[in-house]
């Protein structure tokens, strides 16, 4: 479930996009919605499955840990 925030950035994103905001508001346009917005970007990753030790260590902040 999202946040009341995160429905907001949501909303304003889609609005932002032509072709997204003009998607019809049933089933088939949130399937092309979400299709769209579901596209990979390699340059921004939110989540892995598998990590190995090596890319874990070039993540790592160790005052970011500290400061727990």
């Amino acid at each position: 479930m999202l946040t009341a925030e995160q429905l907001t950035a949501l909303k304003a994103a889609i609005n932002a996009d032509p072709v997204l905001a003009a998607q019809p508001m049933n089933s088939d346009g949130a399937y092309a919605i979400a299709q769209a917005m579901n596209t990979l970007d390699p340059a921004f990753i939110v989540w892995k499955t598998n990590v190995s030790r090596n890319d874990v260590g070039k993540a790592f902040v160790a005052s970011a840990l500290a400061a727990i």
